[in-house]
């Protein structure tokens, strides 16, 4: 989804890119640029890709835009880059792809099915930057194919936004703090609003608060990582006029990618080992 006024709007959910720095635990990495750094990182560092994405550097060079009607494509955008996140290795000691070659090496990150050497560039901005027409496009094409003929927008239409029972909004928030905290995993989350309107995100940290959390968040909107508030029993609000349900959303999505390195690198990721979707209908009250 895309708001027309957005990026002169601020979200009514505290998003700010400093207030909450000193409560939150992981900083900013740079991409690895070999197989060996990156398998390392892999093995050793249950936190290392959610730390990619803390540094604008690994963030797409773009916002979201265009679409269907001109609403965006934050569906995909999200997708592509928590793909390229997981599954991408920057080689800047060698030359610049060719034009087929880019098309390869997109292709590869759409699927979410191989670890891809992005050669000549450091880092997922520097490479977005050049390829901005190229992606855009094949964005709005996913768009397509996914969104439309294969039904897509029906599975954002997940839980409904009137009538839903605030414990479970609160139980959900909490089985996130989980997955985020402790098992290191970047969380695509769908943003439910009223009728079939469906936003989505990255959630790459947490903290709890005295009545909820604090949640570090990749918006496709934005270019650099901000910070949302959720406190219990409360409806969320995006861009002060928009209320919405978070729903953790891709979870077997993130499985194949995370079993992807594994392969690769021939290891065991630490932590990552809970990946199960969540059956909205028989979650029961945290509290």
């Amino acid at each position: 989804m895309k708001i027309i006024t957005l990026m002169s709007v601020a979200l009514s959910l505290l998003v700010t890119t400093g207030a909450f720095a000193d409560s939150f635990k992981l900083s900013g990495v740079r991409a690895a640029t070999s197989k060996a750094e990156f398998c390392k990182q892999a093995a050793k560092n249950p936190h290392y890709f959610q730390s990619l994405l803390l540094n604008e550097e690994n963030i797409m060079a773009f916002t979201n835009e265009g679409g269907l009607l001109n609403g965006g494509v934050c569906w995909w955008h999200s997708r592509l880059t928590r793909n390229a996140t997981y599954m991408a290795i920057y080689r800047p000691d060698l030359p610049r792809p060719s034009d087929a070659e880019v098309d390869k090496i997109l292709s590869k990150l759409k699927s979410g099915n191989s670890v891809v050497e992005i050669p000549g560039y450091r880092n997922f901005r520097e490479f977005t930057s050049d390829y901005r027409t190229k992606i855009q496009g094949l964005l709005e094409s996913w768009q397509i194919t996914h969104g439309v003929l294969g039904l897509g927008f029906v599975g954002g239409n997940i839980g409904g936004l009137e009538g839903v029972d605030p414990a479970l909004i609160d139980s959900i928030m909490d089985r996130l703090y989980e997955r985020i905290v402790k098992r290191g995993q970047v969380v695509y989350q769908y943003l439910q609003m009223p009728g079939v309107v469906a936003h989505a995100w990255l959630v790459v940290d947490m903290v709890k608060t005295k009545n909820g959390y604090d949640l570090k968040v990749v918006d496709s909107n934005y270019l650099n990582p901000t910070t949302v508030s959720y406190v219990y029993g409360q409806t969320m609000q995006y861009a002060g006029w928009y209320p919405f349900n978070p729903y953790i959303n891709r979870t077997t999505e993130l499985w194949n990618i995370v079993k992807t390195v594994e392969k690769y690198c021939k290891i065991k990721m630490e932590k990552a080992d809970d990946y199960s979707p969540i059956n909205y209908q028989q979650l029961s009250p945290p509290r």
